[in-house]
């Protein structure tokens, strides 16, 4: 499965610094991500490599102590956990060879009563915009809308973070940008 990012792809990601921002393959395993994404959601762990994988982190793993929570309302967790598994089950039918893949779900399956069931109804949705509070350890709840790119040569995926402007929510970002922005000492 791809990982590499094509140089043009990689451009375009080094302006939009100013949102979080985070690049995933076909199976929505992270590849990169920027500072503010890091703030935001935490790093990506070196040597964990479900942990890394955001429908493993979804269904799988719940948020390590002191880090950020996603909050949905019930549809938008039911839309946004259908959306996903159609993709994944994409993914799959792409690289039915790669046995990381096959692992995932075989593992989510196991692991999760919910990705098993939403697993065996063969849906095919598109990847659609969704609406989520992400709960951050110091800042509280930011209320947020992704986007999510898909670099169909590279069969990549890149999900951006928006807070409508004049918000809370955007003064919250403001705030992490900062941080971002600042080398650590």
């Amino acid at each position: 499965m791809p990982r590499e990012v094509p140089p043009g792809v990689q451009r375009m990601i080094d302006r939009m610094s100013d949102t979080p921002l985070a690049v995933f393959t076909a199976s929505w395993d992270i590849v990169q991500s920027n500072p503010l994404w890091g703030e935001l959601f935490g790093s990506p762990v070196e040597a964990d490599a479900r942990s890394n994988n955001l429908i493993w982190g979804h269904f799988a793993t719940p948020p390590a102590p002191g880090a950020s929570r996603i909050e949905r309302g019930a549809a938008h967790a039911d839309a946004f956990e259908r959306m996903m598994v159609s993709d994944l089950r994409r993914a799959a039918d792409r690289y039915p060879d790669d046995r990381a893949v096959t692992e995932l779900i075989n593992g989510l399956r196991e692991t999760n009563p919910r990705f098993a069931d939403l697993w065996t109804r063969y849906e095919t949705l598109p990847l659609e915009r969704s609406h989520k509070t992400v709960v951050h350890p110091e800042l509280g709840e930011i209320v947020l809308d992704c986007d999510i790119m898909t670099i169909e040569r590279a069969d990549l995926h890149i999900v951006l973070n928006w807070a409508a402007p004049d918000t809370g929510a955007a003064e919250k970002l403001a705030l992490l940008r900062e941080r971002a922005a600042t080398p650590a000492s």
